[in-house]
This record gives structure tokens, sequence and C-alpha cells, in this order.
């Protein structure tokens, strides 16, 4: 639902038409304004997704990092 009030916004289609007269234009599918829209959007999520991922990698690499210092501390000098 958010995603379709980001995208009429972005493409200056008003969300209160009515059925009749939303039905006489083309469909907002298939317009470019829509398209580019919708494409900037995924493109926004999907960095936001990345960027959560590479810092949450970074913590697991971190906690291994302890995990392995800890490990090594424990069995003492070999």
């Amino acid at each position: 639902m958010w995603l379709t009030r980001a995208l009429a916004s972005a493409t200056s289609i008003p969300q209160h038409t009515d059925r009749a007269m939303a039905m006489s234009f083309a469909s907002p599918e298939k317009s470019a304004a829509y398209r580019a829209a919708k494409l900037a959007v995924l493109r926004k999520l999907m960095v936001k997704y990345i960027e959560r991922t590479d810092a949450q990698a970074r913590n697991v690499e971190q906690a291994l990092a302890v995990l392995a210092e800890a490990n090594a501390r424990a069995r003492g000098p070999h």
C-alpha cells in the first residue's frame, strides 16, 4: 500500500480519482513515469538492504574474531 502511495505521488496520479475517470486513462503500470518511479523506489530499497546486510556481516566477523581469540586463550600455548 505504501509503495502505491509513493509511486502515485511520484507520478502525480491523484489517489482520490474515481474508477470511471481512472479507467479512461492508460494504466499507470504502462507509463514511463510510473516505471521510473517504481525503479527508483526499488533501487533505494535494495541499497538499504545491502547496507544492512553489510553491517550485519561486519558484526558477525567481529563476533567470530572475539570467539577465535577466546578459544586461542583458553587452549593456551601449544
